[in-house]
Formats: C-alpha cells, sequence, structure tokens
C-alpha cells in the first residue's frame, strides 16, 4: 500500500497558521513536538490526508538532527514560508525501500520519530529520506507507522484531529507540484513508488501536466508553458515543489479557501 500522508508547509508560526485556517471554515489542531529534532506541528486533517504546519522551534537542533525534512526547513524559511515537502505511507517500508533503490535512489536507514502530544500521548513512526538526481524535487519521504488507518481514523476521531470542517464538505483531490518536465517526474515517480502514472500530458490553462496516482490524494505535476500561472510563479520564485492543493467542493467554498494566506487553493 502506498497512501499520500501529507504536505507540509513551512511555517514561522504553527498556532498563527492554524488560525488563519480556522478563521477560513477548516478544522485544524495543534499537533505536537518532535522531541529531539527541534520541530512541532499543527494539523489540518482531511480524513486521513492532512496538511502539516512546520514549525522550527530550536533551529540549532533542527539544522542537526535526523530528519532531512526539519534540516530542509530552516533554509527553506530563510525566504518566507510555504509549502514544501510532500509524505507517502505504506505498510511496508522494507519493500519500498528496496524498491528505490533498485530504481537509483539512495536511501538511508530509517529514522525512527515520535512526537509527544500536549496530553502526554507518543506516537512512534519510521520514517526513510530517499534522495535521487533525476528528479527535481526533493524525493517524498515515506512513513510506517504500528497503527492501521483504521486504527488511526477512529483514534485521531475519537480525540478531535480529524472531524467534519464547519465550511462543509472538503476532500483534496491533488497536490499540484511545480516542475519543469511533468512526464520526466510522474515516471520517475511512479517506477520508484511503485504506483501508477500519466504517461501522456494532460492541459489546463496555461499549464500541463502528469497525474501519479496513490490512495487519499494524487499527485499531479504542473509544467508551465507561460512565465503567468502559480505554477511559474513557484518556479521562479523557489523552483521546483508543490505549491496548490486541489479541492472538490462547492464553488463559493473553493474561493472561500483562493483567499486562505500561504497556502494555494484551486478547484479539482
Amino acid at each position: 500500500m502506498i497512501a499520500f500522508d501529507h504536505v507540509t508547509q513551512f511555517v514561522d508560526d504553527r498556532h498563527a497558521s492554524a488560525g488563519t485556517l480556522r478563521s477560513a471554515g477548516l478544522h485544524a489542531v495543534e499537533g505536537g513536538k518532535h522531541q529531539g529534532f527541534g520541530s512541532a506541528n499543527d494539523l489540518c486533517h482531511f480524513d486521513l490526508f492532512y496538511i502539516e504546519m512546520l514549525e522550527i522551534i530550536d533551529r540549532e537542533e533542527a539544522a542537526n538532527s535526523g530528519s532531512e525534512v526539519c534540516r530542509y526547513a530552516v533554509d527553506f524559511l530563510t525566504g518566507g514560508e510555504g509549502l514544501a515537502t510532500l509524505a507517502f505511507e505504506t505498510d511496508d517500508l522494507t519493500a519500498v525501500r528496496e524498491r528505490l533503490i533498485e530504481h537509483g535512489f539512495t536511501v538511508a536507514e530509517p529514522v525512527s520519530m515520535q512526537r509527544v502530544h500536549d496530553d502526554g500521548f507518543v506516537s512512534h513512526s519510521k520514517i526513510i529520506y530517499p534522495e535521487s538526481s533525476d528528479l527535481d524535487i526533493i524525493a517524498p519521504i515515506v512513513i510506517e507507522r504500528s497503527a492501521t488507518a483504521d486504527q488511526r481514523r477512529d483514534s485521531l476521531r475519537s480525540v478531535g484531529v480529524v472531524a467534519d470542517h464547519p465550511l462543509g464538505e472538503i476532500a483534496v483531490e491533488f497536490i499540484g507540484v511545480a516542475v519543469r518536465d511533468a512526464l520526466a517526474s510522474a515516471a520517475t515517480i511512479g517506477a520508484a513508488y511503485g504506483v501508477s502514472f500519466d504517461t501522456d500530458l494532460r492541459h489546463e490553462g496555461t499549464d500541463r501536466y502528469a497525474d501519479v496516482q496513490l490512495d487519499r490524494a494524487r499527485l499531479r505535476f504542473v509544467e508551465p508553458t507561460t512565465d503567468d500561472g502559480a505554477a511559474a510563479a513557484r518556479l521562479a520564485a523557489r523552483g521546483p515543489g508543490p505549491f496548490c492543493i486541489g479541492v472538490k467542493t462547492t464553488d463559493a467554498t473553493v474561493e472561500t479557501l483562493n483567499r486562505i494566506d500561504g497556502i494555494g487553493w484551486c478547484a479539482a
């Protein structure tokens, strides 16, 4: 199983970012501190897919931690906040790691991580940080958790982390990632992670794109054909990387989401 787990937004103040989402009618909650990694997060769930608002609370600890995401956040935030990294979930991390290595990725041994919640509960996971020179973006990390999806859903609902959004029913359809070659990016990710992907470009406005199919949400590689638009702006400002979250909902809700500061939203 390979599912889209979350997209991370690096922020200066996780509580302020979560407050912005709540003000717009989304359900966002406090997460917890990542012990030994110099970071902490707040979360906005759409069932088991979520937006992680990651704040660096100890710059030195984060810069020297075993988490490549935290080390990247330290540098990224010098240029401002924004969507930054992608995470997949699997129930067989060993098999995924072996496949990635077979496809030319460099993958170190898994890093064990724990998050201390404000109520004292400690959650555990194992994470790999693949690297590939064939990708424009930072390769999606992969997480394995001890709890099953159903166990996590029940647990997260019981404590209010997962709940209905006051704004209405919202489903994340895709995460848009700006790249210079959409087909090549989709093929590299699809083959290495073992998921299906588009072999032909699709067109929308001034962009063309290719999707990678995952459980929970799609990964959409967007290749701008002009200097206009959000994908082109992301490439010009920060290089390749995630820039928008595609949602399926009513037009009125999408219009509201489009006004949320710090996150690009678009209709699926």
